[in-house]
């Protein structure tokens, strides 16, 4: 029979597995959002560049759903000044 300090003791080591396996879990969420915000400002880069190098204007407008007449402007490339 397990005495009541043997029951914490093997509780505390089970809380203790817990908290690595979430924190763990943590890390690697963690890991994936860092790796997914790189991906994100290196595609905003080529994007951006491949938009301000065309020989064309681009632009980008926002219609409002409820009012189809309200357009509001985002972007405007650079090109637009030329």
């Amino acid at each position: 029979m397990e005495q009541p300090a043997d029951l914490g003791y093997q509780q505390a080591l089970r809380y203790a597995a817990e908290l690595r396996e979430l924190y763990e879990t943590e890390r690697a969420r963690r890991a994936e959002l860092e790796a997914a915000q790189v991906q994100l400002r290196e595609a905003e880069a080529k994007y951006r560049a491949l938009v301000e190098h065309i020989p064309a204007v681009t632009y980008l407008d926002e219609v409002d759903p409820s009012n189809p007449r309200m357009v509001r402007e985002l972007y405007m490339s650079p090109q637009i000044e030329e």
